[in-house]
């Protein structure tokens, strides 16, 4: 008797995160080839420009997304470790993040892999950039080594990517004197996430003539 098994097949070293290369795309959509008329356009995707589209469709606005790229870049490194829910107990529900320079964060998922990463440099280009992964899951791990010299980290997937950074850390929202009829949504950092959702939250109150409490800390200017 033979048996057959089937195999999936992975670089486990990429430029494209685990769950990306892990799932696939789930959607794709086509860029926009025609004029089209909207009430609310929002240029940049990403999760910043995808959240916001969200709350506004949300509300009613006749929405339209497209990308765009206007931001210095940085290079960021990530792993995650083998399944091993077991082994995690000691850091679950748990988030590090210390402020050296590079920094280093780390933080259990819910399939109960370790994730860790930063050893965030200078954006040149994206061959040079995944030329360092090698070099960067070493310091990385060295790094975890040190705060937990017990732990047992086994790679599973390694990635690289890119995002933007500002001066402060902070993201800018709101309007520019620059561009009138504009109003900015720049999730930037490596707390693109949070930035989002506040900048969906700040936006949404300035189209109902409203001023949010947080729109003084993200304005252009500061």
């Amino acid at each position: 008797m033979v048996i057959f098994r089937k195999f999936l097949i992975v670089d486990l070293k990429s430029n494209e995160p685990f769950w990306l290369v892990k799932n696939g795309i789930i959607d794709s959509y086509p860029s926009l080839k025609e004029d089209v008329e909207c009430e609310v356009l929002v240029i940049g995707s990403g999760i910043t420009g995808s959240l916001l589209a969200y709350q506004m469709v949300k509300e009613g606005y006749e929405t339209n997304l497209i990308k765009e790229k206007f931001v210095n870049l940085k290079s960021t490194y990530a792993m995650v470790s083998e399944i091993n829910p077991e082994n995690l107990k000691k850091f679950d529900n748990t988030l590090f993040w210390n402020t050296d320079s590079s920094y280093i964060y780390m933080r259990t998922t819910d399939d109960g892999r370790l994730l860790i990463g930063g050893g965030d440099e200078d954006f040149k280009d994206p061959i040079k950039r995944d030329k360092l992964l090698d070099k960067k899951e070493k310091e990385v791990l060295k790094v975890l080594k040190n705060m937990q010299p017990d732990y047992q980290f086994y790679i599973d997937f390694t990635w690289a990517g890119t995002f933007g950074e500002t001066k402060d850390g902070l993201s800018y929202i709101g309007e520019h004197k620059k561009h009138p009829n504009s109003y900015f949504v720049l999730g930037f950092g490596g707390n693109g996430i949070t930035f989002s959702v506040t900048g969906m939250e700040i936006a949404s109150a300035f189209l109902k003539n409203k001023k949010h409490p947080l729109t003084e800390y993200f304005k252009f200017g500061r």
